[in-house]
């Protein structure tokens, strides 16, 4: 697969308006892990003049100085004796002409120098004056938002630009995949990667999704591995973790029950749960419009929860190169796995795409209140008097008049009296009766496959 670019055309353009502006820009850029910040970074700069420096975990003085005299001096023997000079010629360049500082994994420089405080001094009295274009960047959300954004930090308020970067929709992910892939294929790849660009140029290398889910999870390569790189980077009692999130993985999702299950006290999973949840890997389940169980959690990134499902518990036999029947299993339930977790993207394509004015959305499960028995909706949201409720079916039949009347039965359910309309994701398309109903019915919406990756 080719390295091309892929999507984030409107943060390229936000980018873009800020570099044109001609004046001082202080912009900060964060998101998880292999999401691509510095590739957008190097693919936006690229043709522009200025300096990208990526920090190490000490003696960043000796390399900052090395990329700054390179770049301005084309002299790479030269050292600053100190981050105040290097900044302050850096300052001098752009009071001539428009530049670029990009300072990538910011917090492992802070971790070695006070350089927060010292660039709020430049920030406030040298470079305002100046034609540069700082940009800050990082991976570890908390250090961002607690150390760059937050109210405590020397730099508060003083960024002119956020960008958070977030994975990829399903039609960017299916812009980066073969195009000999199924849809199927590709929409599953999109899954079991969360839409992490790193993790899907390593799936798109192989010829087939198959063999790509073999050698990338069930033999000791780079996506077998990521998950606790990925965790140990973040976390210190990583064993913990794996716990709860292979727990979460299998269905266990409320505190007591994982708490029990984990041998962990209801306090640690707790703690846990929230550090996670900051990191945007676990969700809680809300009610909405006051209405549903709003009780427990689930692990919404696709890549941890097929790793800590199919992969985790069997790393001695993955090690050994004799992991036939995991993967296996694996490939038996992948069309079930991905249909679970493409929920998330059928609902923010219908955030995107309805054009109603919505508050909240999520999904709902409830008791039924005659057969006692739990009932889901895959989407339901509030759009300001009207409730949208909706189903994904990722099967190989075609969705029809069936569905829809159970769709209509439970949304029943839960809003007897309110205003519904009703959407419908499939992969396989719709059948000849369900596509007349909805041309004859402006509350019944169909989505292909097609329509969420963009292919159509």
């Amino acid at each position: 697969m080719s390295d091309k670019f892929v999507g984030r055309e409107r943060i390229l353009a936000r980018l873009e308006e800020a570099w044109e502006s001609g004046k001082f820009e202080f912009i900060v850029v964060y998101g998880r892990r292999r999401v691509g910040k510095s590739y957008l970074l190097k693919h936006f700069f690229a043709d522009k003049k200025g300096i990208y420096y990526q920090a190490l975990r000490r003696n960043n003085l000796e390399a900052f100085s090395y990329a700054v005299a390179e770049r301005l001096h084309g002299n790479p023997e030269m050292t600053y004796p100190s981050y105040y000079s290097l900044l302050n010629d850096i300052a001098s360049a752009a009071m001539a002409e428009r530049m670029f500082l990009v300072i990538d994994e910011i917090s492992f420089l802070a971790g070695e120098f006070e350089i927060i405080s010292l660039l709020q001094q430049f920030v406030d009295n040298i470079f305002g004056s100046s034609k540069l274009v700082l940009v800050l960047c990082g991976s570890s959300r908390s250090f961002m938002e607690q150390e760059i954004l937050s109210y405590p930090s020397p730099l508060y308020g003083r960024r002119t630009l956020q960008l958070k970067l977030m994975p990829f929709l399903p039609e960017e992910s299916a812009q980066f995949m073969p195009d000999s892939w199924s849809l199927r294929d590709k929409t599953a790849a999109h899954v079991i990667c969360s839409g992490i660009p790193y993790y899907e140029k390593s799936i798109c290398s192989y010829p087939t999704l198959e063999e790509a889910i073999q050698k990338e999870f069930f033999s000791p390569r780079t996506l077998f591995y990521e998950a606790r790189v990925y965790l140990m980077g973040e976390y210190r009692a990583v064993e913990s973790y794996y716990t709860v999130l292979e727990l979460l993985a299998h269905g266990v999702n409320e505190v007591k029950a994982l708490s029990d299950k984990s041998k962990l006290s209801t306090a640690n999973v707790s703690a846990i749960l929230a550090s996670l949840e900051r990191q945007e890997l676990v969700k809680r389940n809300q009610k909405i419009l006051g209405r549903g169980r709003g009780r427990g959690w689930k692990l919404c990134d696709g890549y941890l929860a097929f790793y800590f499902r199919y992969v985790h518990r069997y790393l001695p036999m993955i090690e050994e190169e004799v992991a036939e029947s995991p993967y296996k299993k694996a490939l038996e339930e992948l069309d079930s796995f991905t249909g679970h977790f493409l929920e998330e993207d059928f609902r923010r394509y219908v955030l995107r795409n309805s054009g109603k004015m919505i508050s909240e959305i999520g999904a709902l499960d409830f008791p039924n209140p005659v057969t006692k028995q739990n009932e889901e909706l895959d989407l339901v949201a509030d759009a300001g008097g009207t409730v949208l409720t909706g189903g994904c079916k990722w099967r190989q039949e075609k969705a029809g008049v069936r569905e829809y009347e159970t769709l209509i039965r439970r949304s029943s359910l839960l809003f007897p009296s309110e205003d519904i309309e009703y959407y419908m994701l499939s992969r396989s398309g719709f059948t000849e009766d369900l596509v007349s109903y909805a041309a004859c019915d402006e509350k019944l919406h169909l989505i292909t496959g097609e329509e969420l990756l963009g292919t159509k």
